[in-house]
């Protein structure tokens, strides 16, 4: 008997009795269940204050000397508030965000504690014993409190989570904000959230030196050169912060310019001059340019040009730099040097220069530097003087001509006009010339030509022995001498100082007269007819003839007639025939014979020659010896349609269909004739195409073939390639495959190429089917997995079309699941045992090996 027979609670009072029917009466004794020693050796067993550690099974013995018997268990569960929590963090240790974390929470207590977690300040988390972060985060810090509950009570235990993490990404400030000038204190600041705390260290860009490794980067009295990019790190044992970058832009009046000039050295006028101001400054100067004592603006530019500079420009110059923070300028000076000009020659004296009086000549010129003058006479080729001045003392005829100066300075010289010396003096006795010399023939022009030297210039007068004066002219010309014009001939040389005379006597010859030619028979000359050609020509002595056909040396007779017997197209031409005495020989006298004749037959040509490409221009010519001329027309073989009826037939851009033969008729009012020429119009590979056979589906190990073809003349070779692949898998036409692999799945094309281009072909998908490879199994997490974490079984199989999965725990026949994952959001340990995967599609199956899952425990709470 159990008393109290209820619930038994920690602390409370409990007695057993045991009783039996014996005779004699019984002895008793208490027993705990695998107990060796008694607990009481009275009937009663009594607890005065019951503890949790009293639970378990009783029974009691009942002996007399007759014998013992023992009883049935009594069962003792005593009930029990929670036990204060422990609490603990796995992993054990630091914790870094990102990781996972799982908080435990167990307490001893019966009946079995229920948990309810919470963040301090918060609603709560979760009911299970459990915390689970799956990615812990900076966030997540603080405290967390883990209450245990039954119906007894609750108690509570608290713990901290101190989640370290690497630097976030700084944050940058510079002060002041606003514009920066040179010389004020700058401050450049990095702050980043980390934990532990982040240090620092700033950079310059494209400067690998730390210049700082304080969280502030200080400029007292920051400068020009400190413009650029900054950036800071922010670092701790866990990690760096992504660099972050600040500007730093420093402005600054303009530093005294740097004034050039270009080209430099020494300024010639005409040349082109560029001045040029530059002054490092930010924001960046304006520029002015003034010439001294000037108030208007030269230019607003960093460069003053002269296009084509002038002495005038010479002088002083200077540039204004300017911004916002301040102004400066600078100065520059221009000497234009030129060459001599406005040369003037003065003469003295200036009227008329008698032969034996004095003369002086005087140049002088405007120059920088300063000239040296020479003189020379028109056609010299050394200097007369040297100086500034050329003078004759007692003047000659032969001083006449015309005089310049130079004037010459390191950067040019200058030559002065002419100046012209003209001596005066009385003629010279004549001197009388016939043109041309020697024998004068009748009807040639003849000059006689009288000449004196004199100044001022002679004037002439012709006479003829007993007659009138012929002319006032220094010559006395005959444009067509004759016979008569034989005789003595006299000249007079007359000016104002004085006169003289000189006498020539002329006789004329005369040549043959121009020859008159004929011809007979008259009007049409015909091939194969009689024709005789005849020349006649006065002269004196009689003259002889000779005939000649146009552009050729030999004669062709040496009779005054010239005879064909049967005229041939090849006797066709001029002809022209010579009188010739032994004065001369007449001026040719030309006749054209024009010999009739049907074309010839015709020569054809194809332009360009060789090869002939599609798209390209080609023409066709022929040509046909006839007179009169020939007509042609074109047509090609088997069409009755003229092509063309020039001597031409053009193609602007030739085609394949092109090809053939052509044929080409020449005609006159003499004859016909005609001429064949073929064409083989040779084209780059065109409709390049490809077919698959079998052309339905692939599938691994079946054979397969890919066929290029195209257009082409000449035919094409071919190659196959695979999409990015560099080197051809194929020069033939075909490309096969024996036993095709997955591999070789992929896009192929074809190359059809010939001498004259090369042609692609579009993709051909090959997409090789092939039923599922021995599934793989992955298990996550990896390493060893516990009760109430979440455990995911991958499975993956390599197939075309695509695997279907379905899971399956061993000696189980229902489907666990049907996707490529078997998941357990909180695994049990029931859940541990062997699992594997099929993989399926519709070219058949493939089981993957088994995989085992052991699931660890803590041990349950005890029970009464």
């Amino acid at each position: 008997m159990v008393s109290p027979s209820n619930e038994f609670r920690e602390g409370g009072s409990l007695t057993l009795t045991c009783s039996s029917d014996a005779n004699p009466a019984a002895q008793y004794s208490w027993y705990k269940k695998n107990g060796q020693k008694p607990l009481s050796n009275e009937q009663q067993l009594s607890f005065s204050s019951i503890q949790p550690s009293d639970s378990g099974e009783y029974y009691c013995r009942a002996q007399n000397k007759v014998g013992r018997k023992k009883s049935e268990y009594t069962s003792i569960d005593v009930k029990y508030a929670p036990k204060p929590p422990s609490v603990s963090v796995s992993p054990s240790g630091e914790i870094t965000e990102g990781t996972a974390v799982t908080l435990t929470c167990s307490s001893d207590a019966n009946p079995a504690a229920t948990y309810v977690w919470y963040k301090k300040n918060s609603q709560p988390l979760s009911k299970n014993p459990q915390l689970i972060f799956s990615s812990i985060q900076s966030s997540d810090s603080g405290q967390y409190y883990c209450r245990a509950v039954n119906k007894l009570g609750s108690k509570l235990k608290s713990i901290t989570i101190d989640v370290k993490y690497a630097p976030k990404p700084p944050s940058v400030s510079l002060s002041p904000s606003g514009e920066i000038k040179e010389n004020i204190s700058v401050t450049l600041t990095c702050s980043s959230d980390a934990n532990p705390a982040a240090g620092y260290t700033w950079y310059k860009a494209n400067n690998r030196t730390p210049l700082s490794t304080d969280s502030q980067l200080s400029f007292n009295s920051v400068q020009s050169a400190d413009s650029g990019e900054y950036y800071c790190t922010a670092e701790n044992r866990l990690g760096a912060s992504t660099p972050k970058k600040l500007s730093v832009d420093v402005k600054y009046a303009p530093k005294p310019p740097s004034v050039s000039v270009r080209p430099s050295g020494e300024i010639k006028e005409g040349t082109s001059v560029t001045l040029t101001c530059s002054s490092e400054a930010n924001p960046a100067a304006t520029f002015v340019w003034y010439k001294t004592n000037g108030r208007t603006p030269l230019s607003k530019e960093p460069q003053l040009v002269f296009r084509s500079i002038e002495p005038s420009d010479s002088g002083q110059y200077y540039c204004i730099a300017a911004n916002t923070v301040g102004t400066t300028s600078e100065y520059i000076s221009i000497n234009v040097n030129y060459a001599p000009k406005f040369l003037s020659v003065m003469v003295n004296p200036s009227n008329e220069f008698r032969e034996g009086g004095s003369v002086t000549l005087i140049c002088s010129s405007d120059a920088n530097p300063a000239a040296q003058y020479s003189w020379y006479k028109k056609n010299g080729q050394k200097p007369l003087s040297n100086e500034q001045q050329l003078s004759f003392s007692s003047i000659q005829p032969s001083d006449s001509g015309e005089y310049y100066c130079r004037a010459q300075n390191k950067v040019g010289r200058k030559k002065s006009e002419y100046t012209s010396i003209d001596v005066k003096y009385d003629p010279k006795p004549p001197s009388v010339s016939v043109s041309p010399s020697g024998e004068i023939t009748e009807g040639t022009g003849v000059t006689l030509t009288c000449s004196s030297d004199a100044n001022p210039a002679a004037t002439f007068v012709w006479y003829k022995r007993n007659s009138q004066a012929l002319g006032k002219n220094p010559q006395l010309i005959f444009n067509s001498i004759q016979s008569s014009d034989s005789g003595e001939y006299y000249c007079r040389a007359v000016n104002k100082l004085g006169s003289t005379f000189k006498s020539i006597t002329i006789v004329v010859k005369y040549a043959p007269k121009p020859p008159s030619v004929s011809v007979s028979p008259s009007g049409e000359i015909k091939e194969g007819t009689s024709v005789t050609l005849t020349c006649v020509s006065e002269a004196n002595p009689a003259a002889t003839y000779v005939w000649y056909k146009m552009n050729n040396q030999t004669s062709v007779s040496t009779d005054s007639q010239l005879s064909f017997k049967s005229i041939q197209p090849a006797d066709s031409g001029e002809y022209y025939c010579t009188a010739e005495n032994r004065l001369g020989t007449s001026t040719p006298t030309n006749i054209s014979v024009d010999v009739k004749y049907g074309p010839k037959p015709p020569s054809v040509s194809v332009r360009p020659s060789g090869e002939i490409k599609e798209g390209t221009s080609v023409t066709l010519t022929c040509s046909s010896d006839a007179n009169p001329a020939a007509t042609f027309v074109w047509y090609k073989t088997n069409g009755r349609t003229p092509l063309s009826k020039e001597p031409q037939l053009v193609f602007r851009s030739i085609e394949p269909s092109d090809s053939g033969q052509y044929y080409c008729i020449a005609a006159n009012t003499v004859g016909t004739t005609s001429e064949y020429v073929s064409i083989n119009v040779n084209y780059a590979p065109k409709f390049v195409s490809v077919m698959v056979s079998p052309s339905n589906e692939f599938r691994e190990g079946g054979s397969v073939t890919l066929t290029c073809s195209s257009d082409a003349n000449p035919a094409a070779q071919y190659s196959w390639y695979k999409k990015n692949g560099q080197k051809p898998l194929s020069n033939e036409q075909q490309l096969s495959f024996s036993s095709i692999q997955p591999s070789d799945s992929g896009e192929y094309y074809c190359t059809a190429q010939n001498k004259v281009g090369r042609k692609k072909s579009e993709y051909t998908s090959i997409d090789v089917k092939y039923a599922p490879k021995p599934p793989s199994v992955s298990v996550r997490p990896s390493g060893e997995i516990k009760e109430g974490g979440s455990v995911t079984l991958t499975c993956s199989s390599d197939a075309n079309p695509a695997a279907t999965y379905v899971w399956y725990k061993t000696n189980g026949r229902t489907p666990l699941s049907k996707e490529p994952e078997l998941a357990f959001r909180s695994i049990e340990p029931s859940d541990s045992g062997q699992y594997y995967c099929i993989a399926g599609n519709t070219l058949g199956r493939k089981t993957s090996e088994y995989t085992s899952i052991d699931v660890k425990y803590a041990p349950k709470s005890p029970s009464a």
